[in-house]
This record gives structure tokens, sequence and C-alpha cells, in this order.
């Protein structure tokens, strides 16, 4: 096989390792005050913090900074005035994965989803996003990717300014804006 041939192997490999849910999954809570995501101590089990092919709770009212690059989380919850903030340039979460069901969740007063200062670039993507209950996504100045459906109930809202971006990242034609209310 020729050097091209294994660097796009290589490629291959690693996107599927971060985009796929593995069977060694973990599930993990938050279960600090406001804190850093890439702490692993903020979280429980303490061997975090989530990536590839996990679930990530934050259900208690903190704010959570996340100063990195995470890619591939299976699953994204936030209740109870849990806040994910995402700050700058070459910050970004992806909630996505090769099925395209992966789901972020932002449900109850209080719970926020913060993408902030990414400008152009992405700073937070997902394959689906429900806001609920009065969950909140505050667009600070950043860009957006929901790549199959998007629900919005009466009680929830879209603030801030910045992109909001209906993509299909796997050329396919599913997606979908879901408002309920006023």
């Amino acid at each position: 096989m020729t050097m091209q041939g294994n660097t796009w192997l290589r490629w291959v490999a690693a996107v599927c390792l971060t985009t796929h849910t593995s069977l060694a999954a973990d599930t993990f809570v938050w279960d600090h005050g406001d804190g850093n995501w890439q702490q692993a101590s903020n979280w429980d089990p303490s061997d975090g913090p989530p990536g590839a092919g996990d679930t990530a709770i934050v259900d208690i009212d903190a704010r959570v900074n996340l100063d990195g690059a995470v890619f591939g989380v299976e699953q994204l919850q936030l209740d109870n005035g849990g806040e994910v903030i995402i700050q700058g340039f070459s910050n970004r979460l992806t909630v996505v994965n090769l099925a395209g069901t992966a789901e972020t969740h932002v449900s109850g007063s209080g719970s926020q989803l913060i993408p902030r200062g990414g400008g152009t670039e992405l700073s937070f993507a997902t394959d689906h996003l429900y806001l609920e209950n009065g969950g909140e996504l505050d667009i600070e100045g950043a860009r957006v990717d929901v790549r199959r459906t998007m629900f919005v109930d009466g009680d929830s809202i879209i603030t801030g300014r910045g992109t909001l971006r209906f993509t299909d990242w796997y050329c396919e034609s599913r997606n979908r804006l879901n408002l309920q209310g006023t």
C-alpha cells in the first residue's frame, strides 16, 4: 500500500474512533460546582472527562467551561440549571456519530448551552438538539450546526447572535426544525 493510502486509512480510522459509539462507552455525571470540562475530578466517575461515545450529564446548577476540543460525545444532557459554555475560536464540542443518532437535551429553567466567540468557525455540532421545559441555546458570536432535528418547545428559547446552521455532513437530507408554541 502506498504512503498516501496509509494516510487515508489512518484518517478513516481516526474519524471512526471519534464518531462511533464504542462498546465501552461510559456515562459521566458532573458532580462539582462551576469548573472545567477537561478536569477529570469534576466528573463521576472521576476517570473522565467524557469523550467519544460517552454520555455527559450536567444536572445540577453549575457552569461547565469547555476549553479544548471534544469530539463524538454520544449524548449531552443539561438539566436543573446546568450550563455548558464553549469559549473561543479553537474550542468545540461535537455530539455526533456516523449513524446520525447522537442527542443533545437542554431542559429546565436555567439550563443553557452557550457557544461563545467562535465566529464562523464551528463551536458546537449535534445530530439532534432538544430545547425543552425552559432550556436555552444562547449563541454568542459562534456557529452551531444541527445535522438532523431541532425541537424547541413553547417554554424554551434561542437567543444571542451568531449562526445556527442546518447542515448535512453526510449527504442526507433529513433536517427538521420543530417549533412548539409561540
